[in-house]
């Protein structure tokens, strides 16, 4: 299961897109998420996006798969 490679702040970081936060560097955000420094910030995204979960757009950062979304904000939290 593709949950099982990822860090708990990989996991953590990927609820926080899922929940449509824009400031991911916001002390509020990194508190909330529990994802570590904002340092972590860009290696999540970039080994997130390597393994092809998400994806880096101009103005957003999404979840490539709905349904891989849908059960992380409905049936893992």
């Amino acid at each position: 299961m593709l949950i099982q490679s990822l860090t708990a702040k990989q996991i953590n970081y990927l609820c926080a897109i899922a929940d449509g936060v824009q400031n991911f560097a916001s002390e509020e955000a990194i508190r909330k998420y529990a994802y570590g420094t904002s340092a972590n910030i860009k290696t999540m995204r970039e080994s997130l996006e390597k393994k092809e979960i998400i994806d880096v757009l101009p103005n957003r950062i999404e979840i490539q798969d709905p349904v891989f979304k849908y059960w992380l904000n409905n049936m893992y939290r």
